[in-house]
């Protein structure tokens, strides 16, 4: 039976997800139980329920059935991406109309580099060879929009390397005979919805944007208890800010670009749809870019709703003539994965600027800011 007489004789389309408990993954999985269908998520073991994890990464994003979601638990560097033999056999009885691949290892979590790319490689070669098992004709990958057709080692940030090393890999299989469709999304810095993983771990300038908040927060806290732990903190109680005195190694006039996280859903729902009826390419790849802004533009804002002053960004020189203080050595060690986006940006193609999905900074920057205040046990819904 093809995938259309399936969909005609009632069954609702089957799609089997990796990276459900994060940031672009939990948005994926609520946007296909909207669509109706039926979603198999593939989550690696931790200390918490499976389900659990997947209830908690869905809670922030308004009501959902879980009733259509199917859990299973693996260890993505083994064969058939950890799944037994039952559950293999159990899910090719179903027909899977795509596999999305949204998980991904940082090197941060592993130590190094190179331990991140054998490990994201493997998990790549293994979830992949599930469409084989599974007589899946659809995969589609979640990269990075710096990810290029240039040579590996010439990309500066380690986690892009790792994301054009796993497309090398895809291009490569997409000649094979009887290979599935391949479909690339490469996204920029991805903001809006509900940002949190799982894990209450953030990327990209939700790391600065938390860390700034965690800094000034503390630094209130040790102000009160009249510690005088962190040199040079001001509390202006006329104006209600705080002078914070931190230096930040960034280039003040890169231009980086940031796409909502609602843009990269439509992009692969529509895709699913076009799978479905069986017109995705062999393989082809999707940028997926929003609006640029500029660094300094982005750090007065962030400051602007912290209610904070004395931030600058200065160069490495800076720090050989005036070692870093307390608060910047928090700063710059809560921050480093996201160095490289503070220092360099690839450069985009020109774009239509009607946007679409308008990036809204200020309002995505106080609702985060909102649902830290509110605590672990958030209820605060982000949607469109």
């Amino acid at each position: 039976m093809n995938e259309n007489e399936g969909i005609a004789a009632g069954s609702p389309p089957y799609i089997l997800l990796t990276g459900a408990t994060g940031y672009v993954g939990k948005h994926i999985l609520k946007y296909l139980l909207k669509e109706g269908w039926q979603v198999g998520v593939l989550v690696r073991p931790n200390h918490e329920s499976s389900v659990q994890r997947i209830h908690n990464a869905l809670s922030p994003l308004g009501q959902y059935d879980i009733s259509r979601v199917e859990v299973f638990e693996g260890d993505f560097l083994n064969t058939d991406a950890g799944l037994s033999p039952a559950e293999v056999e159990g899910l090719q009885g179903k027909t899977i109309h795509a596999l999305i691949h949204c998980a991904a290892v940082k090197h941060s979590e592993l130590g190094r580099y190179q331990d991140a790319q054998s490990s994201n490689l493997q998990y790549l070669e293994h979830v992949y060879s599930l469409c084989s098992t599974l007589h899946v004709k659809n995969f589609l990958y979640m990269s990075s929009a710096a990810a290029n057709d240039e040579d590996v080692d010439a990309i500066p940030n380690p986690y892009e390397r790792i994301k054009q090393a796993a497309e090398s890999y895809l291009q490569r299989q997409s000649g094979i005979a009887r290979a599935p469709n391949i479909r690339i999304y490469r996204p920029s810095i991805v903001v809006g919805g509900h940002p949190d993983s799982s894990d209450d771990k953030v990327t990209s300038i939700y790391a600065i944007l938390k860390t700034m908040r965690h800094l000034r927060e503390s630094c209130l806290r040790d102000q009160g208890r009249g510690n005088g732990r962190y040199a040079g903190v001001i509390e202006h109680e006329d104006t209600g800010t705080t002078y914070m005195p931190i230096r930040v190694t960034a280039n003040a006039e890169l231009r980086i670009n940031l796409v909502s996280i609602f843009q990269i859903v439509d992009a692969v729902i529509a895709d699913i749809y076009r799978a479905i009826g069986g017109e995705l390419a062999r393989y082809s790849c999707q940028q997926l870019l929003g609006q640029d802004f500029l660094l300094q533009d982005v750090q007065k804002l962030f400051c602007n709703v912290l209610r904070i002053t004395g931030t600058e960004f200065v160069t490495e020189e800076s720090f050989d003539t005036r070692p870093g203080t307390t608060l910047e050595k928090l700063f710059s060690r809560s921050t480093y994965r996201i160095r490289p986006y503070l220092l360099s940006s690839p450069a985009y193609p020109e774009r239509d600027k009607n946007y679409v999905y308008r990036v809204n900074l200020k309002s995505i920057a106080q609702q985060y800011c909102s649902m830290l205040d509110k605590g672990k046990n958030r209820s605060q819904v982000y949607s469109r």
